[in-house]
């Protein structure tokens, strides 16, 4: 399922897209070919190397992209415990930016 959010701010309208791994239904071709462009060598593989696991996108007006991502963080099935409290196993806050904006 592919969800397309919009909300807007005092300071931009921002689309956020969430995409899960579900088939994703009832979408119209022509639409997604009008709405998306690749680019190609665009980020620059120096930026990409820079990027932890991805949680969040999202566009601003001036067509930056805002990347949310962990940095060298890594979160999988060991981050919480049994009653899904986190274990700590990190023990600091992720000390470098997390927002990588394109």
């Amino acid at each position: 399922m592919l969800l397309k959010l919009a909300y807007s701010s005092s300071e931009a309208l921002y689309t956020v897209i969430v995409v899960t791994s579900l088939r994703v239904e009832r979408m119209n071709e022509w639409q997604a070919k009008k709405s998306a462009k690749e680019v190609d060598n665009w980020p620059v593989v120096e930026t990409t190397q820079m990027l932890g696991e991805v949680s969040g996108v999202a566009t601003s007006r001036d067509n930056s992209v805002h990347v949310f991502h962990r940095v060298e963080r890594v979160w999988d099935a060991t981050t919480f415990d049994m009653n899904n409290v986190y274990n700590g196993r990190n023990g600091q806050p992720i000390q470098n930016d997390t927002i990588l904006v394109l």
